[in-house]
């Protein structure tokens, strides 16, 4: 006897063709569940609920790494630690790979930011908000799913109105000679700090030269930009 889903898998990941579509796990797993009225344990090879599931924060650290490696150099094969397949392959998703206790590591909210939700955020940051993950976690009691986690970032960093809170504002790109992209930019702003409404100006070679311009005019200077990335 053997378990041709394992043996099958097995195969496919080592690059060998078993000539078996497995591309919708679950629905091969219903039909085994209805037919012989047992359940498949949480963590069955390739058709557990947990199989894919990384609680580790070692694990999570390293599933990121190997994620963000393998988009930033575009490679052909599937290269991820404790992921012998692409989870997808078996019609599983991204969002269930790394789940989110007070053991996870500094990387693992970081890795569902940005499966789930397209945030890159700055590796310097991921201790910071990990440590806020971690603290609602032990907290509640449970691991958070990734909506609790995108509301604990947009109550962090997002949803923060002092000490300065940009009201409003809209950018303008003035009309130079020159070629496409590089006119100068101008940022017309409503900022608000030590409770008053300030009304901002500036113009710079682009929106975020406009909108730093345009803070050093109402005294707004102590701070320090590191870096910024631009994403759809």
């Amino acid at each position: 006897n053997v378990d041709i889903v394992t043996l099958a898998m097995n195969m496919y990941s080592q690059g060998v063709d078993p000539k078996l579509n497995f591309s919708d796990i679950h629905h091969v797993r219903d039909i085994y569940e209805h037919c012989t009225g047992m359940k498949v344990p949480p963590r069955q090879p390739y058709a557990g609920d947990l199989v894919f599931t990384a609680f580790s924060g070692s694990h999570q650290d390293a599933i990121k790494k190997g994620v963000d490696y393998m988009h930033t150099h575009q490679r052909p094969y599937w290269e991820v630690p404790y992921l012998p397949i692409d989870p997808a392959d078996v019609g599983r998703e991204y969002e269930p790979v790394i789940r989110i206790n007070s053991q996870s590591g500094k990387g693992g909210a970081a890795f569902v930011m940005q499966q789930s939700f397209g945030f890159n955020m700055p590796k310097a940051m991921h201790p910071e908000f990990g440590a806020v993950v971690k603290q609602a976690c032990d907290k509640a009691g449970r691991e958070l799913m990734p909506k609790e986690i995108y509301s604990l970032f947009n109550e962090e960093y997002l949803e923060v109105n002092s000490p300065y809170n940009l009201k409003s504002y809209k950018l303008h790109e003035e009309n130079e000679e020159g070629a496409a992209g590089s006119n100068p930019v101008q940022f017309e702003g409503n900022l608000c700090f030590q409770h008053e409404d300030h009304p901002i100006r500036a113009v710079g070679n682009g929106p975020i030269d406009a909108f730093f311009r345009a803070l050093e005019q109402v005294g707004v200077q102590n701070y320090k930009f590191v870096t910024y990335q631009e994403h759809a």
